[in-house]
């Protein structure tokens, strides 16, 4: 097992080079199915999602070589002459939600693609797959989830519907539970599991039906023992906890843990249904690891053809805006996008898809126009060559670092006008930031005040420097709020934070917090519970008296190309270190 290890109060000066945009490059790749093409894409990061975009491209039969161009900047060779239509595995799609935008490139390009069920971090529930499904659909094509389960409860009870409910959480699929036992204890339980960190639950109590989402664990394998201290406050959510660390690959310890007996009978009924849940003589409750269930879903869309049409979205998402433009540049017709996302990388694949042969307009607003053509105007033998704009977020990441550290960094190879939000709440905050072509200067005294915020789609704050953010105000002077409600869970990572000392109350909604500023955070054993979450521990623990040791760092490798050198390069001490594996805890003696 590695880990982060960071000794704190290092005040940060110098500069930092910010890599290509993760989530431009993520869309960027997949597009290049869409022809019989060559490219040359520059300023590619050097990230685990971008490793197994890669390793899909190959699998799919193109061609990918890597030039390293620059200390934090490479270049991809790409050539699609010989993609094939497959089925993309779970083994590559567990791992990045990215994934499923080779269905729309795959869809244009063959009008057939099935991707199994992807993975990626998770917000609370999965995020839902269906507008882009939806989208695919007013395109003319057809659309299934194959491999759902069906489970007929011949005697409906408490225990045998929560045994059903936990089984389908634990699944990539969806599962139909019939015949349930649905009373106002089960509906308490379905709130906290979908409402909690794992799946999208529901129920009609008149047909006694029950859906379930399921969500296996993203991404790597977790092989390390995590731990929960609740305080008064806290308590309360003992079961809520207790529900979704079923669902973790770790074992889990929950000290100072209620033990009402509306917990106790709920842990009496988890082990009846053969958990082996312990309730300890300190009131410390472990939870052992997950029993896994591998069964998963493979979405599928063909089409005959595709036809060029509108579609208004009802939500923002940036993930069915990426796939509806893939499979639309080779549709007949125009495919107009309404309450679209605008991201910049939205704009980039635009362009990039531009310089393939395509005709899209308006990208950047919220409203695109694609010009369909069956054939992108595409000269054969000329490579296409495009440059990945830098990384909104990871620049936004370290910005915030070096409000947290009291430092001065130079930040280069950034567009400015990406960065406008998180420019105004440093401000707000007391930071000097200064703006030049291509690089921002963040500097601050270390007195900082408390401000506000609220995520908002693009151009508003975005939920992805959420976390950072946050964990900057819990050091800053006063009380902050704080409100995200763009995905349902963005908040679990706060108990991490709690344990370095923070002062911070998530409503009930998990879509609010408040935040006392401390005067400083104190070094702790920490988790990444996501990739932000985890950028979120690197500053606290920057910014922390004494040492901090972050576990399950492979999400924060999804997303940062060398954080530790960057780091090292403006004076932090960080560093990765290996550790035994600790695949089982006991708190009992």
């Amino acid at each position: 097992m590695e880990k982060y290890v960071i000794t704190g109060k290092q005040r940060l000066s110098g500069e930092i080079e910010i890599s290509g945009a993760k989530n431009s490059a993520v869309a960027i790749l997949p597009a290049t199915v869409l022809i019989k093409a060559k490219y040359f894409i520059d300023n590619v990061p050097d990230i685990a999602d971008i490793s197994v975009i890669i390793d899909i491209l190959r699998y799919l039969g193109a061609e990918v070589k890597i030039t390293k161009t620059g200390k934090y900047r490479r270049t991809l060779e790409i050539d699609t002459t010989g993609v094939q239509s497959k089925e993309i595995p779970y083994e590559f799609s567990r791992k990045l939600r990215a994934s499923y935008y080779f269905l729309g490139s795959m869809l244009g390009r063959f009008s057939f693609a099935k991707v199994a069920m992807p993975g990626g971090c998770n917000f609370g529930g999965r995020r839902p797959i269906n507008f882009h499904l939806d989208a695919f659909e007013t395109l003319g094509a057809a659309t299934s989830v194959l491999g759902s389960l069906e489970i007929d409860l011949k005697h409906p009870s408490l225990a045998s519907t929560l045994n059903a409910v936990i089984t389908a959480i634990n699944s990539n699929c969806t599962t139909v539970i019939k015949n349930a036992f649905i009373d106002e204890h089960i509906k308490d339980i379905l709130k906290i599991l979908s409402s909690g960190n794992k799946a999208d639950i529901e129920y009609d109590e008149d047909d006694k039906i029950i859906t379930v989402d399921g969500c296996v664990p993203d991404c790597e394998e977790f092989n390390f023992a995590s731990e929960i201290i609740f305080d008064e406050q806290s308590k309360n959510l003992t079961a809520d906890h207790i529900l979704t660390s079923l669902h973790s690959n770790s074992a889990t310890v929950i000290k100072n843990a209620a033990t009402d007996e509306k917990t106790v009978k709920l842990i009496s009924l988890l082990n009846e249904m053969g958990e082996n849940i312990t309730i300890c003589p300190d009131n410390s409750v472990v939870i052992p690891p997950i029993k896994r269930n591998d069964h998963y879903s493979v979405v599928s869309v063909k089409a005959e053809e595709l036809t060029g049409s509108t579609f208004t979205f009802t939500t923002v998402s940036v993930g069915a805006t990426v796939n509806l433009m893939l499979a639309a540049v080779l549709a007949e017709g125009t495919t107009t996008i309404n309450n679209a996302a605008r991201e910049p990388h939205i704009v980039d694949l635009a362009n990039f898809l531009n310089r393939m042969g395509a005709s899209i307009r308006g990208a950047g607003t919220d409203t695109i126009k694609i010009y369909g053509k069956p054939e992108l105007q595409y000269v054969e033998g000329k490579v296409i060559t495009h440059e990945v704009i830098p990384d909104q977020i990871e620049a936004g990441t370290y910005m915030v670092a070096a409000a947290a550290t009291g430092g001065d960094i130079t930040i280069i190879n950034v567009v400015p006008q990406h960065l406008d939000t998180i420019t105004d709440r440093l401000r707000a905050c007391g930071c000097t930031v200064e703006e030049g072509g291509d690089s921002v200067r963040v500097i601050s005294n270390g007195s900082l005040k408390a401000c506000n915020l609220r995520t908002k789609p693009y151009p508003g704050f975005p939920t992805d420097m959420q976390p950072q953010f946050t964990t900057l105000l819990t050091i800053c002077e006063g009380r902050s709020d704080i409100t995200d409600a763009i995905w349902g869970n963005r908040f679990k990572y706060t108990h991490q934070l709690q344990k370095m000392g923070a002062d911070i109350f998530v409503e009930s909604s998990n879509t609010s917090a408040t935040v006392e500023g401390v005067a400083t955070l104190h070094g702790a054993n920490v988790t990444a519970d996501d990739l932000r979450a985890g950028a979120a521990m690197i500053i606290a623990g920057l910014c922390a008296e004494g040492e901090t040791a972050i576990s399950n760092i492979h999400y924060i490798d999804r997303g940062y190309e060398s954080i530790v050198d960057k780091l090292t390069s403006v004076g932090a001490k960080i560093e990765r270190r290996t550790f035994p594996d600790q695949n089982e805890i006991s708190c009992c003696n």
